[in-house]
């Protein structure tokens, strides 16, 4: 076999891992994971609620491409407050080592926004725009689906790639990771919230 390039037939055959929607999984109960932003009396006023099929809300959430990830994001505001917009986004990220962030994947779903009106009003589509501030309590549902597959600038070319699985490993030169935020944009010399 010398000079040549094929394959010894006595090693075993190699068959790629399944991906994850292809393991029969048991069903199982949906697990809650909350995080909370507090205010200056330490109540929580942000409220990210992100629903999974994780073991338990200990876990971070289990996400895979094509399900979606869902969940509410709620306010509890106690005073007056002057909101514009508040959205939430996913990302992905690949770090390296000299920490540099590359976002190879970003989706951003706005919940709601001034334009949009009152989010106190039973519908939303009111056709005026809301000037006034917000107080109380608001919640907002969202889904949002993973596609299997990102266009990324590669060698001077777009190619397509599936989405890579979280990674992050002591030692490694390179972290992956995937972060679910909530953006608030306030008023006019107020700082964002994220």
């Amino acid at each position: 076999m010398e000079g040549t390039n094929s394959i010894p037939s006595d090693l075993p055959a190699y068959s790629p891992p399944e991906s994850p929607r292809e393991h029969s999984r048991a069903p199982r109960e949906l697990t809650v994971h909350t995080y909370e932003l507090m205010n200056s009396k330490k109540r929580p006023w942000v409220v990210l609620k992100v629903i999974d099929k994780a073991a338990s809300s200990a876990h971070l959430p289990h996400i895979y491409e094509g399900e979606p990830i869902e969940g509410t994001v709620d306010l509890n505001l106690e005073k007056d407050v002057q909101i514009k917009s508040v959205s939430i986004a996913v990302s992905g990220e690949i770090i390296t080592t000299n920490t540099t962030i590359h976002t190879f994947i970003r989706i951003v779903k706005e919940l709601w926004s001034t334009a949009v009106g009152d989010p106190s009003a039973l519908s939303l589509t009111t056709g005026s725009p809301f000037k006034g501030k917000l107080r109380g309590q608001f919640s907002w549902p969202f889904s949002i689906r993973l596609p299997a597959e990102v266009e990324l600038l590669f060698e001077q070319s777009i190619r397509t790639f599936k989405l890579p699985a979280s990674f992050n490993a002591r030692g490694s030169l390179v972290t992956v990771n995937y972060r679910i935020s909530v953006n608030i944009t306030r008023g006019k010399f107020q700082t964002e919230c994220k």
